[in-house]
């Protein structure tokens, strides 16, 4: 079963890759700065907003699998 959680949590970040850079390009600035990303932004393009931490590749460099699944999914929430 925890198998088939890494599978859509790589297509939720591949698909939250896809769609950053559109989104970073278009964030409205003041003073030079973009405001921070939200799930909404993500949510309008279909994607996934991730946390850091719950980033595929975060997740892959942690060194227990199961540690890594567990953190994955608490990191969705």
């Amino acid at each position: 079963m925890p198998v088939m959680g890494l599978i859509f949590l790589r297509h939720a970040y591949s698909r939250y890759l896809a769609v950053k850079d559109g989104i970073e390009a278009n964030l409205p600035r003041r003073g030079g700065k973009a405001r921070p990303l939200t799930k909404e932004d993500f949510s309008q393009r279909g994607a996934i907003f991730l946390r850091p931490e719950a980033q595929f590749e975060y997740l892959v460099s942690l060194p227990d699998s199961a540690k890594r699944d567990r953190e994955a999914f608490d990191a969705l929430c």
